[in-house]
Formats: structure tokens, sequence, C-alpha cells
């Protein structure tokens, strides 16, 4: 899949999600980075800025000289820090680490719970 295709995909990722831009960033960089790498054989790497109290502020996927999140590419212009795949899916899982508004979830028409990071998931497999 090429980045463009890609980015539009993103899009209907991003509408699907409430509230993923307030917490949501660095399970979106998660997965897509396995999916990047499981089902399209491209290497990326996990980039993130922080305040200086060692919060995360955003968290992107760099694939080249690109960098992706759920609104979509950018180019990469440098000053990132990088963060292991398998450190991220640590903090991922404290949810206590995030912004609490995209990880309480909401009900669906049916009034079935949802799980923001399931869904999440479930969305990314799907359009990607």
């Amino acid at each position: 899949m090429l980045l463009s295709e890609l980015c539009k995909n993103i899009s209907k990722i991003d509408s699907k999600i409430p509230f993923i831009e307030l917490g949501g960033c660095g399970a979106f960089a998660y997965h897509l980075h396995n999916i990047l790498r499981d089902k399209y054989n491209t290497k990326s790497e996990i980039v993130y800025t922080s305040n200086g109290l060692n919060q995360f502020i955003h968290i992107w996927v760099k694939v080249d000289d690109k960098i992706i999140d759920n609104k979509g590419i950018q180019d990469y212009y440098g000053g990132y820090k990088t963060i292991e795949h398998s450190e991220l899916k640590n903090i991922i899982n404290d949810k206590s680490a995030w912004n609490n508004k995209f990880h309480k979830g909401w009900m669906d028409s049916n009034f079935k719970w949802v799980d923001p990071c399931e869904e999440l998931e479930n969305l990314m497999h799907f359009y990607l």
C-alpha cells in the first residue's frame, strides 16, 4: 500500500474513534507500526515529543522521511525522540499514563460498551 492510499484510509479510522486525539495517539502508532511491519513488510520507527516532565505530547510512526498519525502524513523534520515498540506497549497497557478522555470508551447504538483500544485495533486491521 502506498502512503497516499494509507492516508485516505487513516481518515476513515480517525472519524470513527471519538477523542482519538486525546490519548489515542500511542495506541494508533503501536497498531500502525505492527500493520506496516506484518502486512506490508515496511520498516518504521515510533517517534514522539514530550514535555520537560517526561510526559508524552504526541506519538507518530516514522517511515522514511514522513511521520504518520491519526490525522495523516506529514514531512519529518527531525527533533523527535524514538521509543521502542515493546516499551510503548507497556505504556499503552498502563491507561493511567494517558489522557483519560480517549480511554473512557462509549456506548454503541445497541447499548454495548465499546473499548476504544479494541475498536481502534479492529478498525485499523479492517481499513489498512
